[in-house]
């Protein structure tokens, strides 16, 4: 009964997972960071924040792309071959690392 393909059900999840921990980490540096000599106001505060989800959402879109653009070949695909699936959880794993490290 599911029309959606596998693979864009596994690129949505995949993209929400990356922005839920990115917008997440955003909120856990505004409380660790937060000056209570200098508070910043509910309008501004909201407005950070959109602007942050928009660029989390930018980000993990731009992460899943090669994913996007090369996962429905047999080769690489991360449902069909098991070179594929290895090569895009290294992919992930290198990339993850990478954003959460720089």
């Amino acid at each position: 009964m599911n029309t959606i393909p596998r693979l864009t059900r596994f690129l949505a999840l995949t993209a929400l997972a990356y922005v839920v921990v990115f917008f997440v980490a955003r909120l856990g540096f505004w409380l660790l960071y937060d000056n209570p000599n200098d508070p910043l106001g509910t309008a501004d505060l909201l407005t950070a924040l959109y602007i942050g989800l928009k660029f989390d959402l930018r980000l993990a879109l731009l992460i899943i792309l090669p994913i996007f653009l090369l996962g429905w070949t047999r080769l690489l695909s991360p449902f069909d071959s098991t070179v594929g699936r290895r090569f895009w959880l290294v992919y992930l794993v290198l990339v993850t690392l990478g954003v959460v490290l720089f």
